[in-house]
């Protein structure tokens, strides 16, 4: 069932076959060592198949690599002109660490917000029975932004048009414009 875990930040959202895990929690304590830029993330099942998953870590041995597993764009969220939410101050550290808070949640859906570098994303994951939707909202100073949208997927992806991607066996992803206002 849909259960958000409101000390660790992380909700639960279940509904027909579709299982959905929403990071929407603060970074770690101290350094944050083991923490992921990755705040408003999600991982999504549909049955016994991923369909968006986390990349994991990898390998504490490599810094390059380590430090793109943990980077936002390895995960199911956004960028704001190519910055991660927080800066990788070593290996095992964080510098300017966003502020996340939860907005709303129910058994059907979530709202949290990540605040960071200028930077202000909304997201709310609304599950039905045969969808994931998920709008984002992103606020930032004026002028131009490169918004990058990273979606992470297990499987194949089949473009079916210019909006809309087959993933895997019967999952589809379909994507649309929204208004962007900095």
């Amino acid at each position: 069932r849909s259960q958000l875990f409101r000390d660790t930040g992380m909700g639960v959202l279940t509904a027909g076959n579709f299982w959905v895990l929403f990071d929407c929690g603060p970074f770690g304590p101290f350094q944050a060592g083991h923490s992921h830029s990755d705040t408003l993330s999600l991982v999504v099942r549909h049955g016994v198949a991923d369909v968006l998953i986390d990349p994991g870590t990898y390998s504490y041995c490599d810094r390059d690599q380590r430090n793109w597993f943990r980077s936002s764009a390895a995960h199911n969220t956004l960028c704001v002109d190519g910055k991660d939410q927080a800066q990788a101050a070593n290996a095992f550290g964080w510098r300017g660490r966003p502020e996340v808070r939860i907005l709303d949640f129910d058994s059907n859906q979530m709202a949290a917000e990540c605040r960071y570098a200028d930077v202000v994303h909304r997201r709310r994951v609304i599950l039905q029975d045969k969808a994931v939707v998920v709008l984002d909202e992103v606020q930032g100073s004026a002028g131009e932004h490169d918004i990058e949208l990273f979606w992470h997927v297990e499987g194949d992806i089949q473009p079916l048009d210019k909006q809309s991607f087959a993933i895997g066996q019967g999952t589809r992803i379909a994507l649309s414009e929204s208004e962007v206002q900095l």
